[in-house]
């Protein structure tokens, strides 16, 4: 049985990332140095510091900055397509009045433990960034064959109900193993050239005075914000 908090201790922002039996755990650093630590478990119960993303204290310069700034909640996944791990992370700068001064950038590796990357700076909209891969969707010879069989089943069981799928790629709407794909914005218009509906959506949660607060998880007060083409 797990038992809350599964890691005690100051460990803010978590984010839990899985490869194959191991996760790991990333959290907020601040301006505490070296930054982005991460953990490691195979049963959440047994954890043991793993590693610290970011070693060199001269990229990013954290020198100077006021207390609880610096590194905010890092985001790290991993693609299977690429077998490597991402991070995304923020280095908040200021949070006067309501203006956030604060740049996101990207790091990889192919293990948690490192060597990571260089940090390459992204943009400087919003805090809190996420990744979503695209590679992570269903896609393939192997994922149609799979997608047939499940929508055979599905005509004959309940043949009134309408699905909906996070799938960008055309080959799925073409032969209707889906009705409303959920589509990357950049896939959008190959979907209305051939005439199929579709949507592109995105969450948006009300984080205490910043509505356009992005979000990747599912919060009490979340509305769905769509487009259907």
């Amino acid at each position: 049985m797990i038992h809350n908090p599964i890691l005690p201790g100051f460990h803010a922002d978590p984010c839990l990332c899985r490869k194959g039996d191991d996760i790991y755990l990333a959290v907020s650093s601040f301006e505490w140095f070296p930054g982005i630590p991460s953990y490691h478990t195979r049963d959440m119960k047994h954890w043991d510091l793993y590693a610290h993303a970011l070693q060199n204290d001269r990229d990013p310069d954290l020198r100077n900055l006021p207390s609880a700034k610096g590194i905010w909640a890092p985001c790290l996944t991993y693609c299977g397509a690429e077998d490597l791990f991402y991070v995304v992370y923020g280095v908040m700068h200021s949070m006067n009045a309501r203006y956030f001064d604060i740049d996101n950038y990207l790091i990889t590796a192919k293990d948690p433990k490192g060597p990571w990357s260089k940090p390459v700076y992204l943009h400087s909209i919003g805090f809190d960034a996420s990744l979503f891969h695209i590679s992570d969707e269903p896609q393939g010879e192997e994922a149609l064959a799979n997608y047939r069989a499940i929508r055979n089943i599905i005509l004959e069981a309940a043949p009134w109900f309408t699905s909906t799928d996070s799938l960008s790629e055309l080959a799925f709407a073409r032969e209707k193993l889906v009705e409303m794909p959920d589509v990357i914005l950049m896939k959008a218009l190959d979907f209305i050239r051939e005439g199929i509906t579709c949507s592109c959506y995105y969450c948006g949660g009300p984080r205490a005075k910043y509505l356009n607060h992005l979000i990747d998880t599912a919060l009490p007060k979340v509305a769905m914000h769509g487009f259907v083409f």
